[in-house]
């Protein structure tokens, strides 16, 4: 394999210290979860040397492990996920908390599958008290109008390069385009 350049060494170890805060406060009460820990560590046995899944340990899939774990800290409330950021911060680790919705909205549109997943739950969310700032009608019909190309495709983006899948998830894409003479969500074939 390989040797992995220093940038991406130093971006491996710095998302290791962030799974290390995690695990340190899903290890405790009261927010222990055994299921937690158990994910972060996988997120962090395939980010350093010796990998678990060679495959996955360049930028790309680092970004995916990041994006996989810092998922749940994005869209999470809670003591706790405050605590989380405010160690991140304070650790001076180069990640920010990211409010996928809001970018949504002010760039106008939602650019994939992850995004539309995360808008929808963000929806369930708010009618159980997170606050979007009164947007959330706005939010509804941004996602309705990509559920309705979803129902057409089950891919909806312009291409594959568009998205970040998973290489099986990418083959079944392929194979699904194949099948139906290139769907494109502009409706071009």
């Amino acid at each position: 394999m390989k040797p992995k350049s220093a940038k991406y060494l130093a971006r491996a170890q710095a998302f290791c210290e962030a799974v290390d805060l995690a695990v340190a406060i899903r290890s405790a009460p009261p927010w222990e979860d055994k299921r937690d820990v158990e994910h972060y560590l996988w997120c962090k046995e395939r980010a350093l040397p010796p990998y678990k899944d060679p495959v996955i340990a360049n930028p790309r899939g680092l970004a995916e492990l990041e994006n996989i774990f810092f998922t749940p800290w994005n869209e999470g409330i809670g003591e706790d996920v405050e605590c989380f950021w405010q160690l991140v911060a304070e650790r001076g680790l180069p990640f920010e908390r990211k409010d996928i919705v809001r970018d949504a909205l002010n760039r106008g549109r939602i650019n994939n599958e992850m995004e539309y997943q995360t808008i929808t739950d963000s929806i369930v969310i708010q009618q159980h008290g997170k606050d979007l700032g009164g947007r959330g009608r706005e939010i509804g019909q941004n996602a309705r109008s990509v559920r309705e190309a979803s129902e057409q495709a089950p891919f909806p983006l312009k291409t594959l390069e568009d998205c970040h899948f998973t290489p099986a998830r990418r083959r079944e894409a392929r194979a699904w385009q194949q099948e139906t003479n290139s769907y494109s969500i502009s409706g071009r074939k």
